[in-house]
Order: structure tokens, then C-alpha cells, then sequence
């Protein structure tokens, strides 16, 4: 699909009218057909299962998608990446403001912005 909407142009190498637009209406139904998988426990816990679990899990995303899907690359497929990396943990929740910006988990890669002034310093 992303074939279809985004060409590649080998003349320019490069590709053909790109935008973030196009390019979610080409993951668009893959996304829909996988999120069951991503929001199932039974399906997470085979992600991060055993060979043989996590094998079972690729077979049945492979079913899911409309491109040919082979033993996933573990480390260019956002996929395997998943299952092997998040899907263990539990589903993060929204942020409460959503017009917010997230915050860093790990307190060292917190921006460093300098102190606000206090009511007395202006």
C-alpha cells in the first residue's frame, strides 16, 4: 500500500509526494489489524514468550498484515521490537493534558531549563 501512495522515484531516488498524511493512510490498516494483538494479554504474553511462543505470535501477526510478513528482523521491525522490548509492560496511560508536552521518563534527559523568577524578582 505505501508502495501505491508514496512512489519511490528512481530517477530522483527518492520519494514521490511523501507526507505524514499519506504515509499514515498506508500503515492505517495494518495498525487496526494488529491492535488486538498489541492489546491482548494472552497475545502479549506469547510476544515475550519462549521461541516457540514468540513464533506463534509472528505467524499470527504474518495472518494479520496485507504484505508479505517473513520471520521478523529483530532490529528493523517495530514488530519484534515491541515483543520484545514493551510488551511485558502494561499499556501506558494518555496523558491527562493532551496538549501537554510529555515529560522524560528518566530524569537525566530532562531538559535543563533555567529557574523561573520568583514574584519578588520582577
Amino acid at each position: 500500500m505505501s508502495d501505491i501512495l508514496i512512489p519511490f522515484d528512481r530517477e530522483k531516488q527518492d520519494y514521490v509526494g511523501f507526507s505524514a498524511s499519506k504515509l499514515f493512510a498506508a500503515v492505517y490498516p495494518e495498525a487496526v489489524a494488529l491492535a488486538p494483538l498489541i492489546a491482548s494479554p494472552y497475545w502479549c504474553r506469547l510476544a515475550g514468550g519462549t521461541e516457540a511462543e514468540q513464533a506463534r505470535f509472528f505467524a499470527e501477526v504474518a495472518s494479520r498484515v496485507t504484505y508479505p510478513y517473513p520471520p521478523p528482523n529483530r532490529s528493523d521491525d517495530a514488530v519484534a521490537h515491541w515483543a520484545l522490548a514493551d510488551s511485558w509492560r502494561p499499556p501506558s496511560r494518555p496523558p491527562d493534558d493532551l496538549h501537554a508536552r510529555p515529560r522524560p521518563r528518566h530524569p537525566a534527559r530532562r531538559r535543563r531549563e533555567p529557574p523561573r523568577p520568583s514574584r519578588s524578582d520582577r
